[in-house]
């Protein structure tokens, strides 16, 4: 069962760098550190993110993070750009609902019912800060 895939198989992610992976090497190497990793045989699955990293050092799948996750390496001062690109292309199209009716995130509401209990509004425009999905906005 492939449970990595690298996002060139979405049409605004194909970059040179991508296209020079081998995927299939890619993903049976992550799947395979992925499941010793579980199995708590984390000196193998150690050595596998390596070489997961080395087939693809832009670390689309997170590697370094999960080697650090795991006790081992350095951990680093950010996600890679790469792994959180990759994260952003294979979620967006459900963010919303995982956010909404998975996590029960109900923070848009929250500041409805507090701008209504401070008796504000209604508002020609909100600038919504909150995690880019417009709910908050929306929700006022």
């Amino acid at each position: 069962m492939l449970v990595f895939a690298l996002p060139n198989a979405c049409p605004r992610r194909k970059d040179a760098a991508m296209q020079k992976i081998d995927e299939e090497a890619l993903a049976e190497a992550y799947n395979r550190a992925l499941a010793l990793e579980k199995s708590g045989d984390v000196e193998a699955a150690v050595k596998a993110y390596e070489e997961v990293l080395a087939i693809d050092p832009d670390d689309h799948g997170g590697a370094a993070v999960r080697i650090a996750s795991m006790g081992r390496g350095e951990t680093p001062d950010k996600a890679p750009d790469a792994y959180v690109a990759t994260l952003f292309d294979q979620h967006a199209d459900v963010f919303e609902d995982v956010l909404v009716e998975q996590l029960d995130y109900h923070v848009p509401m929250l500041v409805r019912q507090r701008l209504q209990a401070l008796k504000l509004g209604p508002f020609a425009r909100v600038l919504d800060l909150g995690c880019g999905t417009g709910l908050t906005g929306g929700a006022t």
